[in-house]
């Protein structure tokens, strides 16, 4: 094991955080033509299709829309409505 390793593996959560963000950094400023060119290739197939998909897209647009109606009062039966802050998504 390098010393470098070591010395990240001593470290507490939040300081590996920051180190894994600074490697990353340095690799993306070593790499930036290569990081484009990826990110290019990536892309490709969405260009070459002339309809892309996006199965339950329009059931999360319905409920934000909703979510919205409902929040400012407008919803059809809007007195049977109401919504609850989120806390935690699990």
């Amino acid at each position: 094991m390098s010393a470098t390793v070591e010395a990240e593996a001593e470290q507490p959560a939040a300081c590996a955080q920051e180190a894994a963000h600074r490697r990353a950094h340095d690799f993306l400023a070593r790499t930036p033509v290569r990081m484009g060119l990826v990110s290019l290739l990536l892309l490709i197939p969405c260009f070459w299709q002339r309809h892309i998909e996006a199965v339950d897209l329009p059931s999360h647009l319905y409920n934000a829309w909703l979510a919205i109606l409902i929040g400012e009062g407008k919803a059809p039966a809007s007195k049977s409505f109401s919504s609850l802050p989120m806390f935690c998504s699990m």
